[in-house]
């Protein structure tokens, strides 16, 4: 009892020094220098830190110190899964970008313009996240104007499946050269925007199953801390069985979580069909 209200105490001073500081601008205990400090860190570690930090406080409040693992896990994984997703919506969003560039191509050509002169057109038109890519070509189409040098950098720089069939396309007419350049771009763009809709329909599916998952892992942890108020609840999972049981249904749903995630996998290969 002692220790959960030095605790709270604790908690309810920081926030008031927080208020204190914000409001009336006084750097109380070099809260400026803490936070130069904080923003040299990384994003990551600060992920983590918060993370353990947060499973450390729940554990001594509640007595169940079996948890504090599982948030270290949870605090080291993070980052990680964040990254991937924040690289999976990148893609998605590069590849509908990747669409529109094909349309100023097949535009351009239409218009009477030369290859060199739309691929020119259409790069510089790019937007971000897609133009942090299309850059270092960007900057040696418009110093050399050389479209083997540009289409080399691209070859290098580019990994979503949309850009690397455009740029296929692009090298078979380069060494070959084509009249119908504007109809095999046309084509290139109705197959991709074909293969990018039945992948979104496929992964709003699997969101359906995923977010089932979740709940069904979630609820049982809802329910217990709304129990977590009795005392016969917290004496029962206190005890070294109690949190041993924990541990066991904790174990059984990440597992079944991540059972049920491999089964619905989607994987976009290079050539833009899904694996």
């Amino acid at each position: 009892m002692q220790i959960n209200l030095i605790l709270v105490t604790t908690f309810l001073i920081g926030i008031w020094i927080a208020l204190i500081t914000y409001f009336f601008e006084i750097d109380l205990f070099k809260l400026k220098a803490l936070n130069n400090f904080i923003i040299n860190i990384k994003e990551n570690n600060l992920i983590t830190i918060g993370i353990i930090t947060l499973g450390l406080f729940i554990s001594v409040l509640t007595k169940v110190f079996i948890a504090l693992p599982a948030f270290i896990a949870i605090g080291l994984l993070t980052p990680g899964f964040l990254l991937r997703r924040k690289n999976n919506k990148s893609l998605e969003l590069k590849m509908n970008q990747w669409l529109i560039l094909i349309d100023e191509l097949s535009s351009g050509v239409r218009a009477g313009l030369t290859i060199s002169e739309s691929l020119s057109q259409s790069l510089n038109k790019s937007e971000e996240p897609l133009r942090q890519d299309l850059l270092e070509a960007i900057l040696e189409f418009n110093r050399s104007g050389q479209v083997s040098n540009v289409m080399k950098i691209l070859q290098n720089q580019i990994s979503d499946p949309v850009g690397i069939s455009t740029l296929k396309l692009l090298a078979v007419v380069l060494k070959t050269g084509s009249n119908d350049l504007a109809t095999s771009l046309n084509i290139l763009s109705n197959s991709s925007r074909e293969n990018i809709n039945l992948i979104q329909e496929l992964k709003a599916k699997q969101a359906w199953v995923l977010n089932g998952a979740k709940i069904s892992i979630i609820a049982p942890w809802v329910v217990l801390l709304t129990l977590w108020t009795q005392e016969s609840v917290r004496s029962a999972y206190q005890n070294i069985m109690g949190q041993i049981i924990l541990s066991l249904v904790a174990l059984i749903g990440i597992v079944g979580y991540f059972a049920m995630k491999k089964i619905g996998k989607i994987e976009i290969s290079s050539q833009g069909n899904m694996a």
